[in-house]
Protein backbone atom coordinates (compact mmCIF):
# COMPACT_ATOMS: atom_id res chain seq x y z
CA UNK A 1 0.00 0.00 0.00
CA UNK A 2 2.83 2.39 0.83
CA UNK A 3 4.51 1.67 -2.44
CA UNK A 4 1.24 2.26 -4.25
CA UNK A 5 0.77 5.61 -2.44
CA UNK A 6 4.38 6.55 -3.16
CA UNK A 7 4.01 5.70 -6.86
CA UNK A 8 0.69 7.58 -7.01
CA UNK A 9 2.35 10.61 -5.40
CA UNK A 10 5.24 10.47 -7.86
CA UNK A 11 2.81 10.06 -10.70
CA UNK A 12 0.78 13.03 -9.47
CA UNK A 13 3.97 15.12 -9.12
CA UNK A 14 5.05 14.21 -12.63
CA UNK A 15 1.57 15.01 -13.94
CA UNK A 16 1.61 18.37 -12.14
CA UNK A 17 5.06 19.13 -13.56
CA UNK A 18 3.95 18.19 -17.08
CA UNK A 19 0.80 20.27 -16.66
CA UNK A 20 2.88 23.27 -15.53
CA UNK A 21 5.29 22.83 -18.44
CA UNK A 22 2.39 22.53 -20.88
CA UNK A 23 0.68 25.61 -19.44
CA UNK A 24 3.94 27.59 -19.61
CA UNK A 25 4.52 26.49 -23.20
CA UNK A 26 0.92 27.28 -24.15
CA UNK A 27 1.13 30.67 -22.45
CA UNK A 28 4.41 31.41 -24.24
CA UNK A 29 2.93 30.43 -27.60
CA UNK A 30 -0.17 32.51 -26.87
CA UNK A 31 1.98 35.54 -26.07
CA UNK A 32 4.04 34.95 -29.21
CA UNK A 33 0.91 34.66 -31.37
CA UNK A 34 -0.59 37.76 -29.72
CA UNK A 35 2.65 39.65 -30.32
CA UNK A 36 2.74 38.70 -33.98
CA UNK A 37 -0.95 39.55 -34.29
CA UNK A 38 -0.40 42.99 -32.72
CA UNK A 39 2.62 43.62 -34.95
CA UNK A 40 0.57 42.69 -38.02
CA UNK A 41 -2.24 45.02 -36.89
CA UNK A 42 0.22 47.88 -36.38
CA UNK A 43 1.70 47.29 -39.82
CA UNK A 44 -1.79 47.28 -41.33
CA UNK A 45 -2.69 50.50 -39.47
CA UNK A 46 0.50 52.12 -40.74
CA UNK A 47 -0.32 51.07 -44.33
CA UNK A 48 -3.88 52.38 -44.00
CA UNK A 49 -2.63 55.67 -42.56
CA UNK A 50 -0.17 55.98 -45.45
CA UNK A 51 -2.89 55.28 -48.02
CA UNK A 52 -5.22 57.74 -46.31
CA UNK A 53 -2.55 60.44 -46.42
CA UNK A 54 -1.94 59.73 -50.11
CA UNK A 55 -5.68 60.01 -50.81
CA UNK A 56 -5.91 63.26 -48.85
CA UNK A 57 -2.96 64.69 -50.76
CA UNK A 58 -4.46 63.64 -54.09
CA UNK A 59 -7.84 65.11 -53.15
CA UNK A 60 -6.16 68.38 -52.12
CA UNK A 61 -4.19 68.49 -55.37
CA UNK A 62 -7.35 67.79 -57.37
CA UNK A 63 -9.30 70.46 -55.47
CA UNK A 64 -6.58 73.01 -56.24
CA UNK A 65 -6.55 72.00 -59.91
CA UNK A 66 -10.35 72.27 -60.03
CA UNK A 67 -10.20 75.72 -58.42
CA UNK A 68 -7.67 76.84 -61.04
CA UNK A 69 -9.88 75.49 -63.83
CA UNK A 70 -12.93 77.24 -62.38
CA UNK A 71 -10.97 80.49 -62.16
CA UNK A 72 -9.87 80.16 -65.78
CA UNK A 73 -13.44 79.46 -66.90
CA UNK A 74 -14.75 82.44 -64.91
CA UNK A 75 -12.15 84.66 -66.62
CA UNK A 76 -13.17 83.35 -70.06
CA UNK A 77 -16.83 83.89 -69.22
CA UNK A 78 -16.15 87.47 -68.12
CA UNK A 79 -14.25 88.14 -71.36
CA UNK A 80 -17.06 86.56 -73.40
CA UNK A 81 -19.62 88.70 -71.56
CA UNK A 82 -17.59 91.83 -72.26
CA UNK A 83 -17.32 90.86 -75.93
CA UNK A 84 -21.08 90.18 -76.06
CA UNK A 85 -21.82 93.62 -74.60
CA UNK A 86 -19.41 95.21 -77.10
CA UNK A 87 -21.04 93.39 -80.01
CA UNK A 88 -24.52 94.33 -78.78
CA UNK A 89 -23.40 97.99 -78.66
CA UNK A 90 -21.96 97.77 -82.17
CA UNK A 91 -25.18 96.14 -83.39
CA UNK A 92 -27.25 98.92 -81.83
CA UNK A 93 -25.02 101.50 -83.51
CA UNK A 94 -25.34 99.72 -86.87
CA UNK A 95 -29.13 99.61 -86.51
CA UNK A 96 -29.22 103.29 -85.68
CA UNK A 97 -26.99 104.03 -88.68
CA UNK A 98 -29.19 101.86 -90.88
CA UNK A 99 -32.31 103.62 -89.61
CA UNK A 100 -30.69 106.99 -90.33
CA UNK A 101 -29.64 105.82 -93.78
CA UNK A 102 -33.17 104.54 -94.45
CA UNK A 103 -34.66 107.86 -93.35
CA UNK A 104 -32.19 109.77 -95.50
CA UNK A 105 -32.91 107.48 -98.43
CA UNK A 106 -36.63 108.00 -98.01
CA UNK A 107 -36.20 111.78 -97.87
CA UNK A 108 -33.96 111.73 -100.92
CA UNK A 109 -36.43 109.55 -102.79
CA UNK A 110 -39.20 111.97 -101.87
CA UNK A 111 -37.10 114.91 -103.03
CA UNK A 112 -36.20 113.14 -106.28
CA UNK A 113 -39.83 112.35 -106.87
CA UNK A 114 -40.76 115.99 -106.13
CA UNK A 115 -38.03 117.29 -108.40
CA UNK A 116 -39.08 115.01 -111.25
CA UNK A 117 -42.66 116.06 -110.96
CA UNK A 118 -41.71 119.73 -111.17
Amino acid sequence: RELKDKLAGQHQAEMDELRSMLEAETEGKSRDIAGRHNAALEELRAQQASELNKLRSEMQRQAEADADTIGDLEDKLAKASDKTRQLAQELAELRASHDNASSSSSRLQTEITTLRSE
